[in-house]
């Protein structure tokens, strides 16, 4: 019983003191903490970093022993009052730098760990790429330091990696071109030369397309200087451009463009393009020895110099759509007849439905339109006859006066029947039609362009306003007759006069287009319509046509005319109109 006394004694001993204790420390605001026997008190910072104890072991959990928790070279209450960093790790980011590096060596932020948001992580930046941790665009060419290292492995430190001249960006993001590549595309040219002063492409070893890359012809032309193996050295930025490269002279030095621009030159100097020396097994642009037939020595080419025609060049534009016209044939001279006479029956039965067969031969030049004012029935009257052995050659027509008597409907009806032979008497297949204005004026323009050029104004040559392939490129010329004021003739257009209304559809003082060629003052019009000898649909006589087709004089532009009109030549005199024959553009 005493012992059990004793025991109860003892317990409550204890509780009273341990009860006095508590209550001194609550009155103590938690003055005394122990862990393992150590105290620590709220007023006291042990290890002198800022903290005291009690925050770095309840709030922060530092080490109330270290000033540098992490061992970063911060002091943990730097870290965490000043930085806001982390105190218990060396890297707060994690991007390989510690705090201390990043706040007193690179002056990065260390609670990002891409400071210059260029994708690449601080620590490699700086210890990987050696890159501008705090610009995203170290060298400032355009790309960013991760675009330059990751994608396009370009030098972020150099603002023209491949030292072309060019700026990294704008090769990749503007010309295209290889970044570290100076010469993306091998043809011994520095890409800046080609598009800043070449106006090659880049990116194509042979701008033009004919066979011989753009590096042999910015520094060679002519057969005895032509190099095949590209220069003895890649262009360098020391070493500067070619500030002349070659040029052919065709059609004159003022318009010509480089060679490398130029399909139509003619590398080997065999006086053959070399886009025309690729399209045929027997033509080679390097070697002069090997040539195309050109378009006048093929078989009907042949036949038809004999027959009195000549190629017409193209390689310029005529109508001012942007597209360069090409070559077609055209009789040298205007028509004359044998005196073979075509029935009126077989007249008829060619023609056929009139309206069709005007609509088919006859295109309007002035209106989008379709034809639908002649009789829908076939020509039938009695009187209409003409030859079919119509007559273009010189040898032939000696003494023979220009057929000046057909309406126009019948010219182009007798030049459907106007066949050409070969030399074995086979017909050949070429359609023969009467001349549209656009070639009428392309004839012109080159005669004109003759004349210009210290010639006669007969001549047509090639060369002078374009480059045809299809014809020697500075030899090549040819006369052709009859040819301006002197000599009136129908081409295949027609211009609407009036309408349906009978209002005026064409107004010579403000509608006529440039690329006609025609002189204002010597247009010659009736003010509703033009002359019909036969009635088709619009009765007959002066203005009863609403169409009148194209005639053509040089400068004057005569719309007087119907499909059925005629005027024919006085006694003596040379103003009626006729035609000639030509062939539809062959390219």
């Amino acid at each position: 019983m005493k012992i059990l006394n004793i025991i109860y004694i003892l317990i409550a001993g204890l509780l009273f003191v341990a009860c006095g204790a508590s209550d001194r420390a609550s009155t103590n605001n938690d003055i005394n903490s122990s862990v393992l026997g150590v105290v620590y008190s709220p007023d006291v910072d042990s290890d002198g970093d800022g903290l005291n104890d009690y925050d770095e072991m309840h709030r922060y959990y530092t080490n109330p022993d270290s000033n540098d928790s992490d061992g970063d070279g911060l002091l943990d209450g730097d870290e965490i009052t000043l930085y806001e960093t982390n105190a218990t790790s060396a890297d707060s980011d994690s991007d390989g730098l510690n705090d201390y590096e990043e706040l007193n060596s690179y002056y990065t932020d260390p609670n990002n760990n891409d400071t210059d948001s260029d994708g690449l992580l601080d620590g490699d930046e700086i210890k990987i790429y050696d890159t501008n941790v705090t610009n995203s665009d170290s060298d400032e060419d355009g790309l960013n330091d991760y675009e330059e290292i990751k994608n396009y492995y370009t030098n972020p430190h150099s603002r023209d990696s491949d030292s072309d001249g060019l700026l990294d960006s704008d090769e990749i993001r503007l010309y295209e071109t290889n970044a570290t590549n100076p010469d993306t595309d091998g043809d011994c040219l520095l890409d800046s030369f080609e598009i800043l002063h070449y106006e090659t492409n880049a990116t194509v070893v042979d701008t033009d397309g004919d066979s011989i890359n753009d590096g042999i012809e910015i520094y060679t032309y002519g057969v005895d200087e032509l190099n095949l193996t590209c220069l003895s050295a890649p262009e360098t930025l020391e070493g500067g451009y070619n500030p002349n490269p070659p040029k052919d002279g065709i059609p004159d030095m003022q318009r010509d463009v480089i060679n490398a621009l130029d399909p139509t030159n003619d590398s080997d100097g065999d006086g053959q393009s070399n886009i025309k020396e690729n399209n045929c097994s027997q033509g080679d642009p390097t070697d002069k020895t090997k040539m195309c037939p050109f378009e006048t020595e093929s078989e009907e080419g042949a036949t038809l110099l004999a027959y009195g025609y000549a190629y017409v060049p193209g390689g310029f534009d005529v109508d001012g759509d942007g597209k360069n016209e090409g070559g077609f044939w055209m009789s040298r001279y205007q028509a004359r007849k044998s005196g073979v006479l075509i029935p009126s029956e077989k007249i008829s039965s060619i023609v056929g439905n009139l309206n069709q067969y005007i609509s088919k031969e006859f295109k309007v030049l002035n209106k989008n339109i379709q034809l639908l004012s002649y009789y829908e029935r076939p020509l039938t009257e009695s009187q209409i006859t003409a030859g079919n052995e119509l007559l273009f050659r010189e040898i032939d027509i000696a003494g023979e006066p220009r057929i000046s008597s057909y309406t126009p409907l019948l010219a182009r009806a007798c030049l459907s029947q106007y066949f050409l032979r070969d030399s074995e008497g086979n017909k050949l297949d070429i359609n023969i039609t009467l001349p549209t204005m656009k070639q009428y004026v392309q004839v012109k323009m080159l005669l004109d362009a003759d004349f210009k050029n210290n010639g006669d104004g007969r001549h047509i040559r090639n060369g002078l306003l374009g480059t045809d392939p299809n014809v020697p490129l500075s030899t090549f010329s040819v006369v052709i007759e009859e040819f301006g004021e002197q000599y009136k003739e129908f081409v295949r257009n027609i211009i609407e006069l009036r309408d349906i209304n009978g209002d005026d559809a064409f107004d010579s003082t403000k509608d006529l287009r440039e690329w006609w060629h025609v002189d204002a003052s010597k247009v010659e019009e009736f003010a509703k319509g033009a002359t019909s000898g036969i009635d088709i649909g619009q009765g007959t006589g002066p203005e009863s046509d609403m169409y009148g087709v194209v005639v053509r004089a040089g400068d004057i532009l005569d719309v007087r005319i119907s499909v059925t009109g005629t005027e024919s030549d006085g006694q003596g005199d040379t103003n009626g109109i006729s035609f000639r024959a030509a062939t539809p553009y062959l390219y």
